[in-house]
């Protein structure tokens, strides 16, 4: 698995996994539960993560979602 993104913005860590989801791109989202039990904190990142082989892919959508809607 490779990480794509690292961020305490749960609503743009979600935008991107409905947006990977949409293309394909199997997504798995880790430290979900350790960012909640540490509430506002911020010291526990969720990290979105992706395939080795769906990096570049993973990428590219990630990179023109961000030009659209960053």
């Amino acid at each position: 698995m490779i990480e794509i993104l690292r961020t305490n913005d749960v609503v743009l860590l979600s935008a991107l996994e409905v947006e990977l989801t949409v293309n394909r791109i199997d997504t798995v989202i880790l430290d979900d539960c350790s960012s909640t039990a540490l509430g506002c904190t911020g010291l526990v990142a969720r990290r979105l993560m992706v395939h080795a082989d769906q990096e570049q892919q993973a990428r590219r959508v990630c990179s023109d979602f961000m030009k659209v809607h960053g």
